[in-house]
């Protein structure tokens, strides 16, 4: 596997195991991420579904999608919409039940081949081996903790778009003065920044706040990954052109590279393996749905089919 492809899949990783000590007498109650008329999704939760999520879609929330915050949003989204739907009873229409127990069918048989039929051909051990066998590239690369704010072009004359970027930036520098001079925190800030961003940013991250969340150099464009991993946290860049229109960075926070342990990748990795070993895969399922077949009672009556 390429060095760059390995720096995509550890960047996309997120911690799935976490060292755990004895379990204290009482526990802390649950962690609250979001209520959604009244439903409480806990991180817990969304934990879950994030690490469960495909690598794929764990990138690109990673590079413009707001990261794990940005992902929440949408998923509170999504049960506003579901919650409806249960409403108004949309989910007991016969032709919904029948599509919901055909998507049910669908996902417990790739999560059996997945889980259960794959790992015979990918094993824990094969994916131990690759791990200890690629120690130099399990590194998480630096990243900062970034906000956007982008005042864009296509649907402006540049001198206006130009302008109204200086008028943002000294709004925001002078609400930033304010808030440090009053005795406040620089993570108060990010607040007003992201305010700023939901009213001003023509970019995608307007509806987060203009949340990158946590990014590595290769994944911004070079102008602004030179510009973020040279600011302190807790600061914001002056004006910036690019192709598209004016921005304006906020850098919340950065972490140094680190080394991956296992149990931050496995999953990661694992997914990597079995996108290498699919026609092993198809090949394993293919045998041993022809040996169940073998001793099954099957009746097919093709004169029925139209």
């Amino acid at each position: 596997m390429k060095k760059a492809f390995i720096s995509i899949v550890l960047a996309a990783a997120s911690p799935l195991v976490a060292q755990q000590a004895a379990a204290p007498a009482v526990q802390a109650p649950e962690k609250v991420v979001a209520r959604v008329n009244g439903e409480t999704i806990t991180k817990a939760k969304l934990d879950q579904l994030w690490s469960r999520m495909g690598q794929r879609a764990r990138q690109q929330y990673e590079k413009t999608g707001g990261g794990k915050a940005g992902f929440l949003d949408n998923y509170v989204r999504k049960r506003l919409l579901l919650q409806q739907a249960l409403k108004s009873g949309f989910d007991k229409k016969a032709d919904v039940q029948a599509d919901l127990d055909a998507a049910k069918e669908s996902a417990l048989f790739d999560l059996y081949v997945r889980d259960v039929v794959a790992a015979s051909v990918v094993s824990e051990a094969d994916v131990r081996k690759f791990y200890e066998d690629n120690q130099n590239q399990m590194v998480r690369p630096e990243q900062v903790y970034l906000r956007f704010l982008l005042i864009g072009t296509s649907n402006r004359t540049d001198a206006d778009a130009s302008a109204l970027a200086a008028q943002v930036m000294s709004e925001l520098f002078t609400q930033q003065r304010s808030i440090l001079s009053g005795g406040g925190k620089a993570a108060q800030f990010g607040e007003v920044f992201s305010a700023a961003a939901r009213k001003y940013s023509d970019h995608t991250s307007a509806q987060t706040g203009g949340l990158f969340g946590w990014m590595s150099r290769d994944q911004l464009d070079a102008q602004l990954g030179e510009s973020a991993f040279s600011m302190k946290p807790g600061t914001m860049s002056g004006v910036m052109k690019t192709d598209i229109g004016y921005a304006l960075l906020y850098v919340e926070d950065y972490r140094a590279a680190q080394k991956e342990s296992f149990e931050d990748v496995r999953t990661a990795l694992r997914e990597f393996l079995l996108s290498q070993k699919q026609a092993e895969i198809v090949q394993k399922v293919n045998e041993m749905t022809a040996g169940l077949q073998s001793t099954a009672k099957v009746e097919v009556f093709r004169e029925n089919v139209e």
